[in-house]
């Protein structure tokens, strides 16, 4: 038993890193796709894309679990007696069960620091219901601070805080844009989504990641502007809101807030591009699946190899 799971935390690092790479490196070519998308799909397609790695290495395991499944996917070959699709087994030399012994510690490093941070993240949201005023305890509640801030914030249970800076700057008609905005990362559970992508992502290259993740949340701003504005029809009025408030937080959002007020011009994508991205995202996964298959069984015969 102990040996199976070597080889399935062997084989899960193996193939997330490869998955990672193509993710990664792909991302390039299909960004556009997503700034073409529909405005309310973006961030649901960027998050689908961030997340195909991990549930692509998890199916390359159970593919090598089940080799009947991928005799498909890579050559028929021998050891010993052993021909065909089968599983690899890296438990009969001491490089095999050192790399497996590794996978299994990665894994498990990874795990821990997951929950870390989700136990961070609940203390930090338990920290500001002690200090939140809840005005609407099922929307939203006033913290205190001279900073305009707003956000939402919970993995689970996420919920809206504003700062008394930001509704000292704000009218009430101001305010209830404000809110449905935020209403829209609340009710989409944007704070677990960026959660989840936060870790998906981690064996992408840091620029690369970076930019993803901004993108990413970009797509998010652009969704909670759109149903807010949808929702009331003022788009006028939340434009110059946008612009107000990155003047009075001293930073030069220029370009974000640009890029904002063309999202909400432009609903609608202006070519058809955006509609590819479905297929391709479904032909990414199934590329990750077939490849890292065929490419993680020959790497985990060569570690067998090594001692022979």
């Amino acid at each position: 038993m102990l040996s199976g799971m070597g080889e399935v935390f062997l084989s899960l690092i193996l193939s997330l890193i490869g998955c990672s790479a193509i993710s990664a490196f792909g991302y390039s070519m299909v960004s556009r796709l997503f700034s073409t998308s529909l405005v309310y799909s973006a961030s649901t397609l960027s998050f689908c894309y961030g997340i195909i790695p991990v549930l692509a290495s998890v199916s390359v395991a159970i593919m090598l679990l089940k080799p009947h499944w991928a005799e498909l996917f890579f050559h028929e070959h021998c050891h010993g007696n052993v021909c065909g699709p089968h599983v690899p087994d890296v438990s009969n030399t001491i490089a095999g069960i050192s790399f497996a012994a590794v996978a299994a510690l990665m894994v498990g490093v990874t795990v821990y620091f997951i929950g870390r941070q989700a136990w961070r993240s609940r203390r930090r949201q338990s920290t500001l219901r002690t200090l939140a005023n809840e005005v609407s305890p099922d929307q939203w509640s006033r913290v205190p601070g001279a900073a305009p801030v707003a956000f939402t914030g919970g993995l689970l249970r996420p919920h809206i805080y504003v700062s008394d800076g930001m509704i000292d700057v704000l009218s009430d008609d101001e305010l209830q844009l404000l809110l449905l905005h935020e209403q829209s990362h609340m009710r989409h559970r944007d704070p677990l989504a960026r959660f989840i992508l936060n870790w998906s992502t981690r064996l992408w290259p840091r620029h690369l990641r970076r930019r993803f993740l901004a993108d990413h949340a970009l797509c998010c701003e652009q969704r909670a502007d759109y149903e807010a504005v949808n929702y009331t029809g003022r788009e006028g009025e939340l434009l110059a809101m946008l612009e107000r408030l990155s003047e009075l937080r001293g930073v030069k959002q220029c370009e974000y807030v640009e890029q904002r007020r063309l999202a909400l011009r432009n609903k609608v994508p202006s070519d058809n591009r955006g509609r590819t991205a479905v297929p391709l995202l479904a032909g990414l996964f199934v590329t990750e699946v077939v490849l890292l298959t065929y490419l993680v069984h020959p790497v985990m015969d060569f570690i067998l190899m090594l001692e022979s």
